[in-house]
């Protein structure tokens, strides 16, 4: 379990900037253009998160290179896409991000002639906005001459790749705005290792942050794969990126696919190279895809390769493809580069296209286990990422602006699981509230809840997912019940309920909840105990501060509200929530010196059985609060979770009735399903019968067969027809 505590900034380096130059916002000039580039981008990903914390203003890329008629085809692509993204000038995204598509000309002549109209515009669009001392982050360096000029309460360069080695730039002049860029701003970030060693000295303040993933959305893909991707037939070998001869080898591409002519090869992204680039029959260029539909496209390919072509831009790159690749789970092939060494176990090399295709042949017929693959990024969220850039500001004295809605932060110590942004929600007090009456005023730090055990539940082994992750209705995983529940609390507490899931070692995590945005922690040390694990989590707050502890496989049919006014009314140190049948709810609410002073740090120790009784002998004060309603029901079976899901129909239409097929599911002609949960991207074939089941994310069940009084997983076929219906 994590340890939690306040973690000292690294001190500064290099004149700071006066502490009243606070930002109020954030100017970006990105490296890219939001409107016609993949959004996965460092930069991109990057704004979105801390428009969470500070009004964001991302300005799209003013360019490196002159576009010239010599490109073909693609130099009248560029110049039309660039035009239709001038006229969207300013465009809120959602609340506090917006993009902004500047009037520029580019190259080195061009934007000289229109350097002070640009800084100009960026001002005045920027004080539209309120911000006037912005953090200004600059992810194209030919934007070194404008930065200056906005009054920055503080600068940051995204050094993510060898900008001077891509081709068509002029290079001197990328070198000068490196240079410069490197003197003048207060941190410099890099993300490959590499290129950290080689320039750090000549920052201010060198960072090594390399790329982060959204491992909640290539997971767990929720849309269906393109169909011109569908029709292919398997195996399907598939790269998704940029195809151009900058970075992607055609020709080693070519090769491969010509030694593996029954595989076909799915390429999708925008492809620069001229018609005609591959005579193989079994290569297929798709185009791009919006980055929204990248996940489906890769669970929809059995193998993914990365076929690199050596130069100095690969040698010091660190793709952010990588980590996506890994969190989809499928096996990866590729061509080497530095970055992947740490990497090495989970990804096959090759460095020839006779090896490569023997690695492809080799990652499908032992394609290793995809959860130790996702398992390896999960925590590496871009929230964490950006925690750990803000981290950094703050300690050279640019403390960040929060604004309305805060933001939660905790800060782990070392060797944490996860760091992750918390979205905090905010609550007036209506006038007669009954803590407000009582004059109570019930708080909770955080509610805790435990994913596993000491071994899996049926329901975990079955699904091969983390309990958090199933879908109770069409619109409610087991994870949103909870988050309604904390919802709840937080309407009567005066501060934001932040929550915290830790799962065991043994245990998949839950990936949905890092779309809720949720931390998501990892047992460091096995055989702890739910009590131990409690312990661990709690241990960086003051002894005085309440939590709740909750198990993470549970339902809780009504609200939690009076549990927690009974708490803080009786002035308890513990508080047990009970079932209408007297049975443990699987719920407390803990003041945390009751687990600090109690719990050993080592060694193992129950909830129930160990850590009650010891409370109680040291003189701890205990209460039992009966929920209302039929309490907390377990998760553990899939009858149980089948019969909470019939409780949460029959809250929403007033009858029992059991017939659950979440979005994203295909239903085939004839099939019947009833007292069943389909769940998203399942597939029930035609004429197939589903009673009594739960039917997994992606699984499949075939046509003319039957699942009855079952879990059918993505990997488990349910039995023919021919035998006959349970």
């Amino acid at each position: 379990m994590t340890t939690l505590r306040v973690r000292q900034p690294d001190p500064p380096t290099g004149p700071l900037r006066p502490s009243a130059d606070e930002p109020d916002g954030v100017i970006c000039f990105g490296g890219e253009d939001w409107w016609y580039h993949n959004r996965g981008h460092y930069d991109m990903q990057m704004m979105q998160r801390l428009a969470g914390t500070l009004p964001v203003l991302y300005v799209n890329s003013i360019g490196m290179r002159l576009p010239t008629p010599r490109e073909g085809p693609m130099f009248f692509r560029r110049v039309r896409r660039k035009l239709r993204s001038m006229r969207r000038g300013l465009v809120p995204i959602r609340d506090g991000f917006w993009v902004y598509s500047p009037v520029v000309l580019p190259g080195p002549l061009g934007l000289a002639l229109t350097r002070g109209r640009l800084a100009a515009s960026v001002r005045r669009t920027a004080r539209r906005l309120g911000i006037k001392r912005p953090l200004v982050w600059v992810a194209c360096p030919t934007a070194a001459g404008v930065v200056e000029t906005l009054d920055p309460a503080a600068i940051v360069y995204q050094r993510t790749d060898r900008y001077e080695q891509f081709p068509g730039v002029d290079r001197e002049q990328v070198r000068g705005c490196d240079a410069l860029l490197k003197q003048i701003s207060d941190v410099t970030v890099f993300c490959s290792a590499a290129v950290h060693a080689e320039e750090a000295a000549s920052c201010r303040q060198a960072l090594l942050v390399d790329h982060g993933v959204d491992l909640d959305r290539f997971a767990i893909p929720v849309t269906n794969p393109p169909t011109t991707l569908e029709r292919l037939p398997r195996p399907r070998i598939g790269f998704v990126g940029s195809i151009d001869a900058h970075t992607f080898d055609p020709v080693f591409l070519e090769d491969v696919a010509t030694r593996l002519p029954d595989h076909a090869f799915a390429l999708i992204g925008p492809c620069s190279l001229p018609p005609g680039w591959c005579r193989a029959p079994n290569v297929h260029c798709l185009g791009p895809q919006p980055y929204e539909n990248v996940p489906s496209c890769l669970a929809a390919c059995d193998a993914l390769i990365m076929p690199w072509r050596r130069s100095p831009w690969i040698d010091a790159c660190n793709p952010v493809k990588l980590k996506e690749y890994l969190a989809s789970g499928r096996p990866i092939v590729s061509t080497p580069f530095a970055e992947l060494t740490r990497f090495s176990d989970l990804v096959r090399t090759a460095a020839t296209p006779a090896a490569f295709a023997g690695a492809i042949r080799l990652a499908l017929e032992q394609p290793g286990d995809a959860e130790l693959r996702r398992a390896r990024v999960v925590d590496e969220s871009w929230s964490s990422k950006a925690e750990t850039i803000l981290r950094t500001l703050t300690g050279r004295g640019l403390a960040t602006t929060r604004r309305t809605p805060p933001l939660h932060a905790v800060t782990a110590g070392p060797g944490a699981a996860s760091l992750r942004l918390v979205p905090a929600r905010t609550h007036t007090p209506a006038r007669g509230d009954d803590h407000t009456r009582s004059g109570v005023t019930p708080s909770l730090a955080a509610c805790v809840l435990l994913s596993g055990g000491l071994t899996p539940s049926p329901l975990t082994k079955s699904t091969r997912r983390s309990v958090l992750d199933l879908w109770l209705s069409r619109e409610q995983t087991v994870l949103d019940a909870w988050l309604e529940r904390v919802a709840e609390l937080e309407m009567i507490q005066t501060r934001p309920l932040p929550v915290r899931v830790v799962h065991d070692l043994a245990s998949p995590p839950p990936w949905l909840a890092l779309r809720r945005q949720v931390s998501v922690e990892r047992e460091p040390v096995a055989v702890r105990g739910p009590a131990g694990v409690a312990r661990d989590a709690c241990i960086g707050y003051a002894p005085e501060t309440h939590v709740m502890i909750a198990a993470a496989a549970r339902f809780a049919t009504s609200s939690l509200a009076p549990l927690l006014r009974e708490h803080a009314a009786g002035g308890q140190d513990v508080t047990i929530a009970a079932n209408g049948d007297g049975s443990p709810a699987g719920i407390y609410l803990v003041r945390c010196a009751m687990l600090q002073e109690v719990v050993a740090p080592v060694g193992f120790m129950d909830l129930k059985e160990q850590w009650l009784p010891a409370v109680i002998r040291v003189g701890g004060r205990v209460a039992v609060h009966h929920l209302s309603g039929r309490g907390a029901l377990p998760l553990r079976t899939r009858a149980q979770f089948l019969e909470a899901a019939r409780r949460v129909a029959a809250n929403a239409a007033g009858h029992g009735e059991l017939r659950v097929v979440c979005p994203g599911v295909k239903i085939g002609p004839g099939a019947v399903v009833t007292d069943s949960i389909v769940m998203p991207g399942a597939i029930v074939g035609p004429g197939a019968v589903v009673a009594r089941s739960i039917v997994c994310p992606g699984a499949e069940v075939p046509p003319r067969s039957n699942a009855v009084s079952t879990i059918v997983d993505a990997g488990v076929l349910p039995a023919p027809r021919e035998r006959g219906v349970a």
